[in-house]
């Protein structure tokens, strides 16, 4: 990994970026997160010691995207594809990009099968033509890299894979396009030791065996996630007394939570992304609950997961290792998506979809326009752009740093934050400076 001492903004104070008047450092210029930056900025033209480029007026830009409209995940792309669209949406209103509109083409990836998802991908660079791709998670992510890598479109997504930095790092030459706006997902396996540690030593809650049950689905993502976990946990002398694999979606867990509740482990961990399997088992363990942590992952953070859910998701810990953080930026973000949509949304994906619209566009600007899309990728990977999640800032890896796992300084990352429903309400429980509850114990308890 690079030496990323070197690069951090050494001018953004904690007490900024808590409160969201953090700052992102491209060079010797300061940008702030969001549109509010982004396209009052951009309509006055780029920045005439760094761009680098001349704007074109008339024309339009088009961002594309691939998202599960329908299928297991189609909460998920609803809500990214209405954050895309009201990133989109302030930019335009305030003059575009250098005098252009800004266009949006989705495509649903549905179920996320991988012919679906390459075929996606081959329309949107060939037939649409996007300037683009600004994408959420893809499940089985990896063959589109060779599709946008053929066509030179900027790419930047959440799949969250360790497979996708990886493929960058095999041929940085051919796939310099592509940018994995969030961390690797062995951080969630990686980085919950010190979660479990931190709440055991406040001193609510003491496992009594050191054991925990790991349930995950057969995906690449999930599959990921837990085989990380397995070993860390071990590594500070825990056991895992159950590792299941199911193939999602999966309704009945009666065969499951039976080994469960012969064991009572001090944690259950279930690494699954569907929004179906998640709710039902949370609701299926709480008729006969065992005196365990349930965390259920990603899945919680959705507004539907609690829906489906009811009262028996209070008490329910997940983590992204991208999340909104607390602060001015995330209020004026949600009260202008509730304003647009009707509903409040999530701690986690919009979020992440509004801040890499914002990114890609502010990078735009800067050089001038889109035509350029080496020269747009080199500000990309170069700048720390303060979003709603944190830092981003691109590593070697094309990847970035998520805090506290990978960087001390909530500054120089993004962030990794683990969430506790409590009464119908999601709140941070950790790592400080984002905390904005303590761990409860749950009532099953």
């Amino acid at each position: 990994m690079e030496d990323r001492a070197a690069k951090q903004p050494s001018s953004v104070s904690r007490r900024q970026f808590v409160t969201g008047m953090g700052a992102a450092v491209v060079g010797g210029l300061v940008v702030g997160g969001g549109a509010g930056f982004g396209a009052g900025w951009a309509a006055s033209g780029p920045d005439s010691g760094g761009s680098g480029g001349e704007g074109t007026a008339g024309g339009t830009l088009k961002i594309g995207s691939s998202l599960p409209l329908t299928g297991f995940a189609a909460a998920d792309g609803l809500e990214q594809k209405q954050a895309v669209t009201l990133a989109i949406e302030e930019w335009n209103a305030r003059g575009g990009v250098l005098g252009r509109q800004i266009e949006y083409v989705v495509e649903d990836v549905a179920d996320m099968a991988p012919e679906t998802m390459l075929s996606n991908f081959r329309s949107l660079t060939t037939k649409s033509n996007v300037d683009a791709i600004i994408n959420g998670y893809l499940l089985f992510s990896g063959p589109e890299y060779d599709v946008v890598a053929e066509s030179g479109t900027p790419y930047i997504h959440v799949n969250t894979l360790e497979s996708n930095p990886e493929t960058y790092k095999s041929n940085p030459d051919k796939y310099w396009m592509t940018f994995m706006a969030d961390p690797s997902q062995k951080w969630y396996g990686l980085g919950f030791p010190a979660f479990i540690q931190a709440i055991e030593a406040e001193g609510k809650w003491k496992p009594a065996k050191k054991e925990i049950a790991i349930i995950t689905a057969s995906d690449p993502y999930a599959t990921g996630i837990a085989d990380n976990l397995q070993a860390s946990m071990q590594k500070v002398g825990w056991t895992v007394s159950l590792f299941e694999k199911i193939v999602a979606p999966l309704n009945e867990w009666g065969p499951i939570l039976q080994k469960i509740r012969s064991n009572s482990p001090d944690v259950i961990f279930v690494s699954d992304l569907t929004l179906g399997d998640i709710a039902s088992f949370t609701k299926q363990f709480s008729e006969n609950p065992t005196p365990s942590l349930l965390y259920g992952q990603y899945v919680p953070s959705l507004k539907e997961y609690i829906d489906l859910a009811g009262a028996a998701s209070n008490g329910v810990v997940w983590s992204t290792v991208l999340g909104i953080v607390p602060g001015k930026q995330a209020d004026e973000y949600r009260a202008a998506y509730e304003k647009r949509w009707g509903v409040k949304p999530g701690g986690s994906i919009g979020g992440i979809l509004y801040d890499e619209t914002n990114l890609y566009l502010t990078a735009v600007a800067m050089a001038g326009g889109p035509e350029d899309r080496k020269k747009v990728c080199d500000i990309v990977n170069r700048n720390w752009y303060r979003g709603l999640c944190g830092v981003y800032h691109f590593t070697d890896e094309r990847t970035v740093a998520p805090y506290p796992d990978d960087t001390p300084d909530p500054a120089t990352g993004v962030s990794h934050l683990y969430v506790q429903i409590q009464n119908g309400e999601q709140k941070i429980i950790y790592p400080k400076p984002y905390t904005e509850s303590t761990f409860e114990l749950p009532a099953w308890f």
